[in-house]
């Protein structure tokens, strides 16, 4: 639970000073940074928990390039911009898609079962998000609507 919190705060944080501080570099540098931190504060925890790497196999090269660059370089310089683009509400209500997303690549790909209070958790989400998304797109069109008639 300490983590789960800690990883909420954290987002949050994270989200609302990048948007508020912008960037000082290019979308790209931005993104080496964040994963170079990331990577150097994860390294001797990995070190000490996980156990060395054996053998590594073509294909075991070609998943970590393909995990570095798509799965993270690239989707990390999205999500960036997504935060530079985007209210930092309308950020937020998004990242709760992640665990949703998550649960229905299990169903599809693993094949597992959901539960019928794990499809309520998932509607909730889902009704959630767009009833956050419509509040986002209210307060633009009053915003929109004051200022134009000034």
């Amino acid at each position: 639970m300490g983590a789960a919190i800690a990883g909420a705060v954290t987002m949050g944080l994270g989200t609302t000073l990048t948007k508020r501080w912008k960037r000082p570099v290019s979308l790209l540098v931005f993104t080496a940074w964040q994963l170079a931190i990331g990577g150097m504060i994860l390294l001797p925890i990995a070190l000490v928990v996980e156990k060395p790497l054996t053998h590594l196999s073509v294909t075991n090269l070609l998943g970590f390039v393909y995990l570095g660059l798509v799965g993270t370089g690239l989707a990390y310089m999205l999500w960036f911009r997504g935060i530079e683009r985007l209210k930092a509400t309308a950020v937020y209500c998004l990242g709760l898609m992640s665990p949703v997303v998550a649960t229905l690549m299990g169903f599809l790909v693993l094949h597992q079962t959901l539960m019928p209070i794990q499809l309520i958790g998932a509607a909730i989400v889902l009704v959630s998000v767009l009833v956050g998304q419509q509040i986002n797109r209210l307060g633009d069109r009053s915003t929109t609507f004051k200022h134009n008639s000034l």
